[in-house]
């Protein structure tokens, strides 16, 4: 089963007025050739997502640095923790870092 670790930032840009190809095309105003595919990548946990696309996310957003926690890392450490225990049934996790 394929599990989506940031769906409550879906929704987030959902009340913000935002799909997906138009966040991603906002985040690219700011950082250079960012695209849809990207975003999507990085929604479904393939990827993680470095500081300087949660900076500009952040802002686009209107997320707190209070709450970046919950839309940002807490998915990430979640789906982490379900790669360790069953890493057959996991959504493909790529660690931060280099």
């Amino acid at each position: 089963m394929l599990i989506k670790p940031y769906i409550e930032l879906q929704q987030l840009m959902e009340r913000k007025g935002y799909n997906q190809k138009e966040l991603a095309a906002a985040i690219s105003r700011r950082l250079n050739g960012y695209s849809p595919a990207t975003l999507s990548n990085r929604l479904n946990g393939k990827a993680p997502f470095p500081v300087d696309e949660i900076v500009v996310i952040g802002e686009l957003l209107n997320i707190s640095p209070d709450e970046i926690y919950g839309y940002f890392i807490k998915p990430w450490a979640i789906q982490a923790k379900r790669a360790k225990k069953n890493p057959a049934k996991s959504n493909r996790l790529v660690s931060f870092g280099a």
